[in-house]
């Protein structure tokens, strides 16, 4: 048994990308650990989604107080093809193990126990460990098997040669509740999904023209198509039904070109053979490249790959990892869209906008297949929150005409001479004029409000359309100005503006607008009206938005 090196890292550096609220409870979390011993052990310290994990793991959770360290077998080809065999039949294919294999399999883990650190807590991770627990003694430590497996379609023989062992764990951890197995018996059974590292070499952004340059350097055409498929040579990843799909394509695409990209693992013996049944399966044709390590294969390059991609396939038939997948959706390109949010006026529920910006930038980092899908996520979830049907339109910007900047047709009251001396909502203020009915529209741009949360400022124009006695001036002026002090949302100023003209005034038709200036990135615009014959004015902005 052998440890691995490793490089220091914080946990810190990832609040850029998560906040610093939930490394705060990761923090808080670990505390009643610090100090204690934890011994990852696992079959190899390169190639394959353990070790890529265990590289990332180990140093984090030493920079929360853990004295966590990364233990590698100490074995020989041949145990290797066995735990291979071992590996294969826990994802379903019809293999058992002879004595001679079995008694190999049991000496190497019993030689690798006996070398085993000390430790308070020992995760042992898929077959290739499964027995250390058996052979480790009565040291006091508390195990964990952590399969990264999917062991639903197990072959039984081998699942049962493995229970034994494997219930010997105080506990075992699964990728997805999907993939464990209702018989293994331990009473202590948690879920983990794997994750990426976005700081790692793999993920961390490249530039364009050095993707380029690096994908030329293996002879594919960047001016065309190209399929990728990050993946070891393997049987469950399918390599092979990946060259029959890009055929598929080929006939209908012909300039689309095709690159499996893997590496060969230490403790997968059929890796070379499976890369030759690839590469055979590929023939002469010259737009399919299999590389691996082995060609110069390494982070930067996968990084390279992904992100040069027109589509990033992984078509694995049994998947214990969603790496790959995970790691294409964070290379994924960003979109910009202005989105239109229509909130009924008799809705139960106000949407109040910091929660609403929080609830936008949760999107971030977030892959959908098209604006359709983001705006029926998004209907689904403000209608619910709001009570009442909420309409989404969202528009690319490369799609949207530049959004007017103007005024509304209409007299301003902002001129008029007043004296101003109250700075809460009076309705008092507001009163008619003798005279025959008139239809007219009124705009200030003098409205001001408090937000309801933080006390900060609402900048506004309001406009008001109506048709009915002649609202004085001067008085609807001062009202207006009379919300300066109030501390209420921008829906609500502009319901009660609308409901106290239409109780002071009682006006035949009335409609209310208010553009807000935008705070976060938001512009808020309330519209109150009596029916249709005042409908949905013009998206004009004002020259404050």
């Amino acid at each position: 048994m052998r440890s691995v090196s490793l490089r220091a890292k914080s946990l810190s550096e990832y609040e850029r990308i998560v906040g610093p609220e939930p490394v705060a409870e990761i923090r808080r979390l670990a505390e009643p650990l610090r100090g204690a011993r934890v011994v990852h052990v696992n079959a190899t310290s390169h190639g394959g989604g353990v070790a890529e994990i265990l590289h990332n793991l180990v140093p984090l959770m030493r920079d929360v107080g853990l004295d966590a360290s990364w233990q590698v077998l100490d074995a020989g080809q041949l145990f290797f093809e066995i735990t291979k065999r071992i590996h294969n039949a826990l994802q379903g294919m019809p293999l058992d193990l002879t004595e001679a294999q079995r008694r190999i399999y049991l000496d190497t883990q019993q030689e690798n126990a006996t070398e085993l650190p000390d430790a308070d807590i020992v995760i042992a991770h898929d077959p290739q460990t499964a027995a250390l627990r058996s052979f480790a003694g009565p040291r006091g430590a508390s195990w964990i098997w952590r399969c990264h497996l999917d062991s639903t379609n197990a072959h039984e023989r081998v699942w049962q040669y493995l229970v034994p062992y494997l219930r010997l764990h105080d506990a075992a951890i699964f990728t997805m509740e999907q993939f464990a197995r209702s018989d293994l018996g331990l009473r202590h059974m948690l879920f983990s999904a794997p994750s990426i590292d976005p700081f790692s070499e793999k993920n961390r952004p490249l530039a364009a023209d050095v993707c380029e340059r690096i994908l030329r350097a293996f002879r594919l055409d960047t001016q065309r198509p190209l399929l990728v498929q990050i993946s070891r040579f393997d049987p469950w990843k399918d390599p092979l039904g990946v060259i029959d799909a890009y055929n598929i394509v080929k006939e209908h695409l012909p300039e689309v070109q095709l690159a499996l990209v893997g590496s060969i693992a230490d403790d997968d013996p059929e890796a070379k053979d499976f890369y030759a049944r690839s590469v055979a399966h590929a023939g002469d044709d010259p737009d399919i490249k299999c590389l691996t390590d082995l060609d110069g294969i390494h982070d930067r390059e996968v990084n390279a790959f992904q992100r040069s991609a027109t589509v990033v396939v992984q078509k694995s038939l049994r998947e214990g990892f969603g790496l790959t997948v995970s790691e294409g959706l964070w290379k994924g390109k960003p979109v910009v869209a202005v989105g239109t949010f229509r909130v009924p006026a008799d809705s139960p529920n106000l949407i109040e906008s910091k929660s609403f910006k929080l609830y936008l930038n949760s999107f971030n980092q977030t892959a959908f297949d098209n604006l359709e899908a983001v705006s029926a996520a998004m209907t689904g979830d403000l209608s619910a929150a709001a009570g009442s049907p909420v309409a989404v339109a969202l528009e690319p910007l490369s799609q949207r005409p530049q959004a007017s900047i103007g005024m509304p047709e209409g007299i301003l009251l902002d001129d008029l001479d007043i004296a101003c001396d109250r700075y809460q909502p009076a309705p008092d203020l507001l009163a008619c004029l003798p005279g025959a009915s008139v239809e007219e529209t009124l705009y200030s741009h003098l409205l001001k409000s408090n937000c309801l949360v933080t006390g900060q400022p609402d900048w506004a124009m309001v406009v008001i359309r109506y048709r009915g006695a002649p609202i004085d001036r001067a008085g609807l002026l001062r009202y207006i100005v009379s919300f300066r002090n109030h501390n209420e949302f921008h829906e609500q100023c502009v319901e009660r503006i609308f409901t106290d003209i239409q109780q002071r005034c009682r006006p035949a038709a009335l409609a209310v607008y208010a553009r807000y200036t935008r705070r976060g990135g938001l512009d808020i615009n309330p519209f109150r009206s009596t029916g249709e014959c005042y409908g949905r004015p013009e998206n004009i902005r004002e020259i404050r938005q």
